[in-house]
């Protein structure tokens, strides 16, 4: 209740602030007649003090949705929202997640933001008075019926009261070069509502201190404003304080560097010379007042009014919570996981799906080892055991994450990622953080299934305590995502060889099918094992990088090309089984290819040329004459596939995929 209270009390001094400047026939008044300013016979004038005008807005909107964001109307705990919030995400990158997320989209999109994106004085005339009928006054309505003042006070001495502390502590106050109420939170700062000026805090300086020295002309009778020292000047503050800003800044600051960063230090300049007001204000008048009182007149002191709200403030505000609201684009992923690769949209989605927190990786390859499945079923396990022994209610998060796995463009399947949300209790409490348990099993093949359907027992056994999630997201994408938010560093590389780990032994499963499964593994097989053992530093060579495979160079296709160190390329064409009769063409092969790369890299290659068997002994001597490094690997092939399975390749017919 106590936040409850200050909440809304705020939000009753921003409304009133906003309120009086709004007034715009008032506003031009007022110019006219305290500074002999006329708008239509000064355009150059007119169009400083429009920005400026529009910049206070700007100021008390952020004002506004920072003093909202306690949400007393609204039930129940917005994880999502929350956890956007603290992490600093902007508003439309965040999923309408409950009344509240609608609520804030509709008052800011469809309301306050049309205020800013105001082109002239006409347009925001217009738009202006919609605003105080439409939301203004509905605040007002919910204002008179939840706050009661306590004696002596009446609620037109409290909103006063509250609007001078107010306007002191986030309009006066710009020591950070910018008032303190403009912050960069749900809705970020942007200069596309001063015509895209990169420059706008000090071109919207003249037109917000002369709006912010008619709120204070406003709030004060005007003995007190002519009392009160330089306030009748607050709008050439620049002028009246900006020689002893600038005296303080030569006293530590070289003259040239002063000249290089001219436009910086004229914004600090002219938002410095304003903050001087705050020490002004506050000695000449709230200190005064709350001496008077006996009582801090802030918003945040709840000792001088009572909150109980005689209507339903939800009713009043329903307009702005009840219209839907688009979803962020990139939330559409969830039902179309192929509508798009961009990476930046996954990235939002997939932030919202982890909400924010930190994540670390375990990556089991094809999941059946100790860092895989196991280890995810015992974690599963004894976090639930744990909590049920100490009582302890929260369920646990399970985010289920597949990955489309196709098999000659028809999908065969998915392979399957879980992420678990792990928090720390008591002594031990620290922020959660999610384990990935990256490629756990496959929902189509053998012992990639096994794993799947053990860790699904578990999930099934505990179901009562889990909150789980399913999601369904590109293995690229999602393998991007793991290298670039993991709190630890995992590298493209660890997780690229984890794939062709999968893909060679896989291979072994599809050997057991058709002469066309074969043949199709027959000649990836040994592009595959060379691109792995490269990038693991297995093969009898210099260390190399920048692997690609399948490089496309000058239209010559290289099975694998790699880079050393000093920037030369090597060329790797890869066999599964010598045949001597190709030796010739394998040759010219070759030549075609180290022209291209020649005429690419500005560089001869290394050449090699690699045979994972060599079944029937063949001298491979006259290949070397020709500056060719021929390696065979039988040996580390066997690694990787059974005795039978390389036996069956080897006496199957020879294909053109060799």
């Amino acid at each position: 209740m106590e936040a409850m209270s200050m909440s809304i009390s705020w939000v009753a001094s921003t409304t009133n602030i906003l309120w009086i400047v709004s007034d715009l026939e008032q506003y031009k008044a007022w110019l006219s007649k305290f500074h002999g300013i006329n708008l239509e016979n000064n355009q150059s004038l007119a169009d400083n003090i429009f920005l400026g005008y529009k910049f206070f807005f700007d100021v008390g909107f952020r004002a506004l949705i920072e003093d909202l964001d306690s949400y007393p109307w609204f039930n129940g705990n917005d994880e999502i929202f929350m956890r956007a919030w603290t992490r600093g995400v902007y508003l439309d990158e965040i999923p309408n997640s409950s009344e509240y997320v609608v609520f804030l989209k509709n008052l800011w999109y469809k309301n306050l933001e049309k205020v800013l994106l105001a082109k002239n004085w006409e347009s925001l005339e217009k738009r202006l008075k919609y605003f105080r009928k439409n939301v203004l006054s509905r605040f007002f309505k919910v204002l008179e019926c939840c706050i009661t003042p306590k004696s002596p006070f009446t609620r037109d001495q409290l909103y006063r009261l509250w609007a001078m502390d107010d306007a002191l502590v986030r309009y006066v106050d710009s020591q950070m070069g910018h008032p303190k109420a403009y912050i960069d939170i749900l809705i970020p700062t942007t200069s596309k509502y001063y015509r895209n000026n990169k420059n706008y805090l000090v071109s919207v300086f003249q037109g917000y201190v002369y709006t912010l020295q008619y709120l204070w002309y406003s709030i004060l009778d005007k003995e007190q404003f002519l009392r009160i020292p330089h306030l009748n000047e607050m709008h050439i503050a620049d002028k009246v304080f900006g020689k002893e800003v600038l005296r303080e800044l030569g006293g530590w600051l070289p003259e040239e560097e002063f000249k290089i960063r001219q436009t910086e230090f004229e914004r600090y300049i002219k938002w410095k010379s304003l903050d001087r007001f705050f020490g002004i204000l506050n000695m000449h008048l709230v200190r005064k007042l709350e001496k008077e009182y006996g009582i801090r007149i802030s918003p945040s002191n709840g000792e001088i009014f009572e909150l109980h709200c005689k209507c339903n403030p939800r009713e009043i505000l329903k307009k702005f919570y009840s219209t839907p609201f688009p979803e962020p684009n990139f939330m559409s992923l969830s039902n179309n996981p192929d509508k798009t690769m961009n990476y930046e949209d996954w990235k939002k989605y997939l932030n919202v799906k982890f909400l924010w927190y930190p994540l670390d990786v375990l990556s089991s390859g094809a999941g059946g080892t100790f860092n895989g499945a196991a280890a995810l079923i015992y974690l599963l396990s004894g976090i639930c055991e744990f909590k049920k022994e100490h009582g302890i209610k929260d369920p646990t998060r399970v985010l289920r994450i597949k990955h489309r796995e196709y098999f000659e463009d028809k999908l065969i399947g998915h392979r399957i990622s879980y992420a678990l949300l792990v928090e720390a209790f008591g002594e031990l409490y620290s922020h959660p953080g999610w384990i990935v348990f990256y490629d756990v099993g496959t929902d189509f093949s053998g012992t990639g299934g096994s794993w799947y359907y053990s860790v699904e027992e578990v999930i099934k056994k505990y179901h009562q305590m889990l909150k789980i999630d399913e999601i369904i997201v590109p293995e690229m994408i999602f393998r991007k995502y793991l290298v670039d938010e993991s709190i630890r560093e995992v590298s493209k590389e660890h997780l690229q060889i984890e794939e062709l780990k999968k893909k060679v032994l896989s291979c072994e499963n599809l050997l057991k099918g058709t002469e066309e499964a074969l043949s199709v593994c027959r000649g990836l097989l040994p592009e595959l094992i060379v691109y792995l053992l490269i990038n693991s530093e297995e093969l009898p060579i210099k260390t190399l990088k920048n692997v690609k495979w399948r490089a496309k160079v000058r239209g010559e296709e290289i099975d694998v090309l790699a880079i050393d160190e000093i920037g030369r390329p090597h060329v790797f064409e890869c066999k599964f089984d010598v045949h001597k009769e190709e030796f010739e063409s394998i040759v010219q092969q070759l030549e075609r290819k180290k022209m291209a790369i020649r005429d690419a890299y500005k560089k001869l290659p290394v050449l090699y040329l690699i045979f994972l068997f060599n079944k029937n002994n063949y001298d491979l001597t006259p290949l070397t004459k020709h500056d060719i490094n021929v390696i065979t690997l039988e040996r580390e092939l066997r690694k990787y596939l059974g005795i039978g399975t390389i036996d069956k390749l080897l006496n199957m017919n020879k294909t053109s995929l060799d």
